[in-house]
Formats: C-alpha cells, sequence, structure tokens
C-alpha cells in the first residue's frame, strides 16, 4: 500500500538563467505480481521560476498487476509557472508525463509498448475504471505574456487483460 507522499530529487534545469528554478524528477514503481493500494500523493511537480523560467513536470510510470486507489489519491506532474522576469520574461514549464500500466506485463508486450506498439485487447487510454484519485500534467502559466505558457503533459492508462488462455476443441 502506498500511503505517504513520496518526492524525488530534482534534476532537470529550466532553460534560462541562474535563478532558474528545477524541473522535477522521475518515480517508477513496477509491483508485478501485487495487488497495490494508492492512497496518497505521487507527485514530480516542477517548481515555480524565481526570476526565470519555470522547471517542467516530471515523470511517474506505475506499472501494478491490480491497482486500487481510493478516491484520495493523487498523481501529479505540473510544469511550473514563470516567475517575475522583469522586462525579460522567460517562459512556464511544461507538463510531465503520466503512465500507468495495469495488468500483467510480459517482456514481449514490455517492448512493444516502449515502441509505440499496439498489444492486442488492451485498453488505452487517459482515464481508468481502476483509477478513481485526480491525476494532473497540466502545463504552467506564464500570468504576464500567455504565449510564454509551457505545453501540457500527457497522461496514459494502459489496461492489459490477463491472458485468454488456450482453448482445446475435440471433436
Amino acid at each position: 500500500m502506498i500511503s505517504s507522499r513520496l518526492t524525488t530529487r530534482y534534476c532537470s534545469k529550466s532553460a534560462s538563467g541562474a535563478t532558474a528554478l528545477d524541473g522535477h524528477g522521475a518515480v517508477w514503481i513496477e509491483a508485478n505480481g501485487a495487488a497495490v493500494t494508492i492512497n496518497g500523493t505521487i507527485s514530480v511537480n516542477a517548481a515555480r521560476g524565481g526570476g526565470s523560467g519555470g522547471g517542467s513536470g516530471g515523470s511517474v510510470f506505475l506499472t501494478y498487476q491490480d491497482l486500487r486507489a481510493s478516491v484520495s489519491a493523487r498523481l501529479y506532474a505540473n510544469g511550473g509557472n514563470s516567475g517575475a522576469a522583469g522586462m525579460n520574461p522567460s517562459g512556464a514549464g511544461g507538463g510531465g508525463r503520466i503512465a500507468v500500466w495495469i495488468g500483467t506485463v510480459t517482456e514481449a508486450q514490455r517492448r512493444t509498448l516502449f515502441a509505440d506498439g499496439i498489444i492486442p485487447r488492451a485498453v488505452i487510454g487517459s482515464t481508468s475504471s481502476k483509477y478513481q484519485g485526480i491525476v494532473s500534467a497540466t502545463n504552467g502559466i506564464n500570468t504576464s505574456y500567455p504565449s510564454g505558457n509551457g505545453l501540457s503533459g500527457t497522461v496514459v492508462f494502459i489496461v492489459i487483460p490477463a491472458s485468454a488462455g488456450t482453448m482445446i476443441s475435440i471433436r
């Protein structure tokens, strides 16, 4: 059960200047063969820019054989807002990436998914009935110059059905 807040170290910088704050890192959790319940927050949000651009959101990659998430579950990978930069405003950070794989994933299926391939009968979408909490990978905002907003991140849930088994027909 994941019930406490997970954090990572900052690992990517905003594009400009010494006063820029950091983007965020990554959380990678694989719990194949186990049922997992998320009751808390997994956050890789970026920092707001101090006198410069905001950092980019981080990455969350979760693989579970069976996922249960309460309505209090939160997955965040938001970009940081830009800071006050005077006459030379910098942009806000883009949103990060959240990927949640639910089901038993074979090595061949894993290679297919990493290569942007399709697995027969897999359900791919930005939401899943198996996850009832909040999920967000939004861009940072530049309130002074809207053209300086970051781009939205991505959220993908992939539900991989159990193997259909083998059918033998005897006459």
